[in-house]
């Protein structure tokens, strides 16, 4: 039902950036079954990684589950506390978080409409989190359907600090088949109590 895609050490200095801006980075380390550590700064659509030649900024991509950031070979894919690093030639790198459980929002729900109308095999969901205050997409995911039908279950976690205490949050929600937009719905305002997970149910509308 998912589409999703996740891919180091020898690369980063391949890919040593400059002058990178880590304003409101929440920086996350992790300890790897190989014995290693990871230390990790995520920003609203990067992940910036410390290596032997400065930090290797890896932009956000679109990822089925959890969170996915690229560039070139080298990926990063992270799920609540877990993260695998990629460097698509040797062993990915399996890592766990040593922040706390709660340093993480997971938004979870189901995405329905009330259309009897069946979805073809090759409909797509796509979900997309924004702070409209700040005009940056947080979270975007894409499901390959593969003829699953409504009500779809869809989980989305997003880093805290990302979040802090903005209002504005929104989520929205696509279905797309055939080429076409099938149904959408209006723009969902999301409000977390205190920073706690949320549960979210969304309803959309068939598409004019």
């Amino acid at each position: 039902m998912k589409r999703s895609r996740f891919r180091t050490a020898a690369l980063l200095a391949l890919f040593s950036l400059n002058g990178l801006s880590t304003a409101n980075a929440a920086l996350i380390a992790y300890h790897c079954a190989d014995g290693s550590s990871l230390q990790v700064e995520f920003t609203a659509d990067a992940a910036l990684l410390a290596g032997p030649g400065g930090k290797v900024e890896l932009p956000q991509v679109v990822s089925a589950s959890g969170a996915h950031y690229q560039r070139g070979p080298l990926s990063l894919f992270t799920r609540g506390r877990e993260a695998t690093l990629d460097n698509g030639r040797d062993a990915p790198r399996q890592c766990r978080s040593l922040e706390p459980l709660g340093h993480f929002v997971e938004l979870s729900g189901s995405v329905s409409y009330l259309a009897r109308i069946a979805l073809p095999p090759d409909a797509t969901l796509t979900l997309r989190l924004r702070d409209e205050k700040r005009r940056l997409t947080l979270v975007e995911q894409d499901y390959e359907l593969a003829g699953a039908q409504v009500p779809i279950p869809f989980r989305l976690a997003v880093d805290r600090s990302l979040i802090g205490k903005t209002v504005g949050l929104v989520l929205s929600a696509r279905i797309e088949a055939g080429g076409r937009l099938r149904f959408v719905n209006e723009r969902t305002a999301v409000r977390l109590r205190d920073g706690d997970d949320a549960h979210i149910d969304l309803l959309l509308r068939p598409a004019r």
